[in-house]
């Protein structure tokens, strides 16, 4: 997912399609070409010979390796097919494999099938293309554009949803939600025992602050999700319950205080279910093997990862139980920290930054994985190299769980950021075999 971004869901604020950056609205200019890849791989051999380099709570190995030179902005997989999806700087919407030994991308770029053309990029409404599961199996959302659009005019004007459902012959079939148009940031709802899963989006035309729509795969009407005008791209359905969870400002306040809700579409009423302090962003629920239950897992104030459990059956209430602890010369702020469960034990990964501004790629930033019992809490992303990396993703291999994300060059006055592709690292995790759960992401 990733309709995480501050203020407009824009995880991408700055970052123009040829990769570089701009901050605050002055261009850096172009910035360094291919070479650079020759220089990190050589400081990655550097790092290796330094043997284990000990970090928080456990030792992290520099083994960072590139899967692709491509820029994929917010690619996605798709655990249950060994696939992965998103959208190219031309706007194609991409369909390639994933090897479940070596973790390699086949091929490479990831541009294995084409599904369709005029699909949105990441970076223009702050998401790409995202999953649905209903009964009848996984389709791809995402936004499109009207045929014959040019790219002056690509906005959420010229924008609805579209859904790409693979056929038995191998292809792809692409429908439209009906008046979905303005409709962008999606989320998709994974429930395999719905025949009409929700997708919900953000209004992207009208100003301000807009209130988030809903809508089944095949209704025809969206509506007006209550009390949803400040979610700030926070909204995530719950993998196996038909309830959706977003954080929302209390007390009238826009941009404080925020605490996280849930909605029920089947009878159209919102539950609050935190009080505590702490401005609370990123925020999902999973099911966790260690209570067979749900945890909720909440970003609070940018700096910790603050986790809660509904201690009483039936109580609306949500208590926090645990806090995954910054480690001892750690970076202060963290970043989208996603659930997922391996080997029946619940993990997280997140984004690490010596700054609370995540869209600002003057700054490196690092790739952690913290466990919920407390194991692991460590960088895997490697620590003699400082570049942007950001939205990462898990998937299991042979191997065990690689962490993936899109590398950057740190941008600076006259040089601007330049994508490095995409790279992975081992995430330390004891190997076993994968279980479907947690964030797709």
């Amino acid at each position: 997912m990733d309709n995480q971004g501050r203020g407009h869901s824009d995880t991408y604020a700055g970052l123009t399609a040829q990769g570089e950056i701009t901050r605050n609205g002055a261009g850096f200019g172009p910035g360094p070409e291919r070479p650079i890849i020759v220089s990190r791989a050589m400081a990655i051999a550097a790092a290796a010979c330094a043997s284990l380099l000990f970090v928080a709570s456990g030792p992290a190995v520099a083994d960072e390796v590139q899967v692709s030179t491509t820029w994929m902005q917010d690619f996605e997989f798709d655990h249950d097919h060994a696939a992965l999806q998103f959208v190219d700087q031309q706007n194609n919407l991409w369909v390639g494999k994933v090897n479940t030994t070596t973790g390699a991308f086949m091929p490479a770029s990831g541009e294995g099938v084409l599904v369709d053309t005029n699909a949105a990029l990441a970076s223009d409404f702050g998401n790409g293309p995202e999953y649905v599961e209903d009964t009848a199996g996984y389709s791809i959302v995402y936004n499109k554009y009207q045929p014959g659009t040019v790219a002056a005019d690509q906005s959420a004007n010229t924008a609805f949803l579209a859904k790409a459902s693979p056929t038995s012959f191998g292809g792809w079939q692409i429908t439209y939600l009906p008046n979905s148009a303005g409709m962008v940031d999606e989320e998709g709802n994974l429930n395999p025992s719905q025949a009409n899963p929700y997708v919900v989006a953000e209004d992207g035309i009208d100003s301000g602050h807009p209130a988030v729509r809903i809508e089944g795969i095949n209704s025809t009407t969206p509506y007006q999700v209550p009390n949803s005008y400040n979610v700030v791209g926070s909204y995530r359905f719950v993998t196996g319950m038909n309830a959706m969870i977003y954080s929302e400002p209390v007390s009238g306040s826009t941009s404080s205080n925020r605490q996280v809700f849930m909605y029920y579409p089947a009878t159209n009423t919102t539950t609050q279910l935190t009080t505590d302090s702490g401005d609370k962003e990123f925020v999902q629920m999973y099911l966790a093997p260690e209570f067979n239950a749900y945890v909720l897992s909440a970003q609070v104030n940018n700096t910790t990862l603050r986790l809660y459990r509904q201690m009483t059956v039936g109580s609306s209430a949500w208590t926090a139980f645990q806090t995954i602890a910054v480690p001892s010369g750690a970076p202060a702020y963290i970043y989208k920290p996603t659930p997922f469960v391996y080997n029946n034990k619940s993990y997280f990964f997140m984004e690490r930054l010596g700054e609370s501004n995540p869209e600002d790629f003057t700054y490196p930033t690092q790739i952690w994985v913290a466990s919920l019992d407390g194991t692991i809490n460590q960088q895997v992303s490697n620590p003699s190299l400082s570049e942007v990396r950001n939205d990462p993703k898990w998937y299991a291999t042979a191997q065990g769980v690689f962490i993936y994300y899109n590398v950057y060059t740190v941008a600076s006055l006259g040089v601007g950021t330049q994508s490095l592709g995409v790279w992975r690292s081992n995430s330390t995790i004891p190997l076993a075999n994968a279980s479907k759960a947690g964030s797709k992401n």
